[in-house]
């Protein structure tokens, strides 16, 4: 296996908590390379070009897409913060608290976010949340991951040039 097969797989690992059957993990991985290192390839192999022309008319790195179409059922997008929560508890068994009335910014909720999360899950530490990629929109997308992840992801999200990053409270 390739380095790059190599850092995909375990961005892949990471990035879904481990859910991947290990037959998905090898075509997964298999699409992120070659959206590496033949972005041409990948579009004409996995994207219809009628439905996602956009994406090259804006630039997209197709190693973000091929990412994205992987996480689709992880990623959480809004660019409202209280839609932005509501889709992150619905990813637990048991909600997440009610964020008290008052709240009206992202930051509110992330710090609330950023409180509950390390209680959840069944890894020390918990979640964490996380930026991904860009949504091309307004919209902010984010996914949750094992905090003990975190430092891993953000260095093989730099070294493969992908956006993880942790949300800012500001």
């Amino acid at each position: 296996m390739t380095t790059l097969a190599a850092d995909a797989a375990e961005l892949l690992t990471l990035l879904t908590t481990g859910t991947l059957t290990p037959e998905e993990l090898v075509a997964a991985t298999e699409a992120v390379v070659l959206a590496a290192q033949d972005p041409d390839a990948y579009f004409e192999q996995y994207l219809n070009e009628e439905e996602h022309s956009w994406l090259l008319d804006c630039g997209a790195s197709m190693t973000e897409v091929a990412l994205s179409e992987v996480l689709e059922q992880e990623l959480c997008r809004s660019d409202k913060a209280d839609e932005l929560y509501e889709q992150i508890s619905e990813q637990f068994r048991e909600p997440l608290p009610a964020a008290p009335p008052h709240y009206r910014y992202l930051r509110e909720y992330l710090q609330l976010l950023d409180a509950e999360l390390p209680q959840r899950g069944p890894q020390p530490g918990g979640y964490e949340l996380l930026e991904f990629g860009d949504s091309y929109s307004d919209e902010l997308q984010v996914l949750l991951v094992f905090r003990k992840d975190t430092p891993r992801l953000l260095e093989l999200g730099q070294q493969l040039g992908i956006h993880i990053a942790r949300p800012q409270f500001s």
